[in-house]
């Protein structure tokens, strides 16, 4: 069963999106320094496969996308966001910023469907595979590997009793957002969201424990390839305890 989670669904405001997708980062960034463990891991790799283009799919606010346009270690890589709802204000943001480097596409890009990138492309999904239903995932990988030749996938979160307990404190980046973020635009909405209709919070801490649950393990993994018909590739999975990279 694929339990019901906020992020999901369009029609869940778009104020009331935005603002999720605010708290899941700054819970990543300013609470957990889970972002750039992420970009950095994924520059490394690019370094060492000598990739040109790096696409962060499911990008949502672009998070990894930024922060590797900060680093050094991003010249000469192409770097694209996209998302199947794209955030376009803060896609053209980033480009004004890094009109070198950063590309935000506009349009929706669903990575459940192939599309083939350019030679030498690594597709990265942070936080985005647990979206997808399980009996869907297998023709997932096999549109993902289809798409590109170099694949890394990452998940904050693991389906483990000591992760769902460590998403409970999840509940208080949302109450803390609309101090944290009081430099940025959009400090009436994060007050209506978070603190006086607080309904962020509630929807947080929901996803949160669902996104736990609809985590794979290291088996799971294997099967699936198993059963996507992706030709020789096969997965590497690491596991941290709070944690998974899967790449391939």
């Amino acid at each position: 069963m694929h339990l019901f989670e906020f992020n999901d669904h369009p029609s869940v405001p778009v104020a009331v999106r935005k603002t999720l997708l605010e708290q899941l980062e700054s819970c990543n960034t300013i609470f957990r320094p889970y972002y750039r463990q992420v970009s950095e891991a994924v520059l490394s790799h690019a370094s060492e496969s000598d990739a040109k283009m790096i696409v962060e799919l499911g990008a949502g606010t672009a998070p990894l996308s930024k922060l590797m346009a900060e680093d050094a270690g991003s010249e000469g890589i192409r770097l694209v966001a996209c998302d199947l709802f794209p955030d376009k204000a803060a896609y053209r943001e980033l480009e004004t910023r890094y009109p070198d480097k950063v590309t935000g596409m506009e349009d929706p890009v669903d990575f459940g469907q192939p599309r083939r990138w350019p030679p030498s492309t690594v597709l990265v999904l942070c936080a985005a595979m647990h979206h997808v239903p399980s009996q869907l995932r297998p023709a997932v990988i096999e549109a993902l590997s289809a798409s590109a030749d170099q694949v890394m996938v990452f998940e904050p979160v693991r389906k483990t009793a000591l992760s769902m307990f460590f998403v409970l404190f999840g509940v208080f980046p949302p109450l803390l957002l609309p101090l944290c973020y009081l430099h940025k635009p959009g400090r009436l909405r994060r007050l209506l969201w978070c603190w006086l209709l607080p309904v962020v919070p509630v929807m947080t801490l929901w996803d949160a424990l669902v996104g736990c649950l609809r985590q794979w393990n290291d088996h799971d993994w294997q099967e699936a390839f198993a059963e996507s018909s992706s030709g020789q590739r096969k997965p590497v999975v690491n596991s941290a305890v709070h944690s998974q990279v899967v790449t391939w």
